[in-house]
């Protein structure tokens, strides 16, 4: 018996001349898998290899699976690939972006306030990095 090939499905109606070749010639789609956990875990998790825990245990107690803690370490050669400080500030939170882009669209404070839930008197007409050089002088 001969060796079959799979028929690929009629292009639709309208569809570019070259369709069924395009499809023929494009590579399956793989699946993105479980997103990464965010990058506090990963550095506690960095931090806990570096006070001497074994990989399975410092994989445990950040909430990953044993699995994942050794596919890190041994992927970043037991060395941890991003730094173990603290991000410093450079970046807006979430609220702090959501409030920035809601200034930019004019709504008032007492609007900004009523959307995120807080109370309109928490300094929302402040912009981010005044409220941040603010915070460093009061500590």
């Amino acid at each position: 018996m001969g060796r079959r090939t799979k028929r690929l499905p009629e292009p639709p109606a309208g569809a570019r001349r070259r369709w069924t070749a395009d499809r023929a010639l494009r590579p399956p789609m793989r699946s993105p898998g479980r997103p990464e956990p965010s990058r506090a875990v990963q550095r506690e998790f960095w931090r806990l290899i570096a006070s001497d825990v074994t990989t399975v245990e410092a994989a445990e107690s950040v909430g990953v699976s044993w699995p994942v803690g050794a596919r890190w370490f041994r992927h970043a050669g037991g060395m941890p690939p991003i730094s173990l400080d603290e991000p410093t500030g450079r970046y807006l939170s979430f609220a702090e972006e959501e409030i920035a882009l809601l200034r930019v669209k004019e709504v008032g404070v007492r609007g900004i306030a009523r959307r995120i839930g807080r109370d309109p008197r928490d300094g929302l007409s402040q912009a981010p990095s005044q409220r941040g050089d603010q915070e460093r002088k009061q500590v």
